[in-house]
């Protein structure tokens, strides 16, 4: 307990009564301090909000051209050489990845397509060949990229038409 003169009179004042206004202030003053802040740099690169040396704005899109795509799906479609009789393939969970050359760095990238409730692995896989011109946006492209080695749902790819 804290004995304060006020006035010529002593007030008793309790100090849990310090304490919570006290640690009520600090958290308060520190949730305005943060709502004014613009992030990090990371954070813009990794939303897209990243700007070129050339002060032109990055585009939300990461476009492409398919180089090669692979996996379970693409087995399924591409018909062999000699038939099976009396027996059958059971694919549990199907595959699909692509490889293909992003158009900001001329990189290439292999990405797995995981299949999500809309179940467009075998539709991309029958729009997509050799050539494919694909975007998606600079978010998903980011999300789970770890080197040239990522992972996008397949309602997250977009196969643009050809030119």
């Amino acid at each position: 307990m804290v004995i304060s003169p006020n006035y010529g009179k002593q007030t008793k004042i309790k100090i849990s009564h310090i304490r919570y206004n006290g640690i009520g202030t600090m958290v308060l003053a520190r949730a305005v301090g943060l709502s004014g802040c613009s992030g990090d740099k990371e954070d813009d690169i990794f939303y897209g909000r990243e700007e070129d040396t050339a002060s032109e704005p990055v585009s939300k899109y990461v476009y492409g051209t398919v180089l090669k795509e692979g996996g379970s799906v693409v087995d399924r479609q591409t018909p062999r050489s000699t038939p099976i009789e009396n027996n059958f393939v059971m694919y549990c969970h199907p595959t699909y990845t692509i490889k293909f050359r992003a158009d900001h760095d001329r990189e290439a990238y292999t990405f797995a397509v995981q299949e999500s409730y809309q179940k467009k692995l075998e539709a991309l896989n029958l729009a997509i060949e050799e050539g494919t011109r694909i975007r998606m946006y600079r978010k998903d492209f980011n999300w789970d990229l770890k080197g040239t080695v990522g992972r996008i749902d397949d309602w997250k790819l977009e196969v643009l038409p050809s030119e």
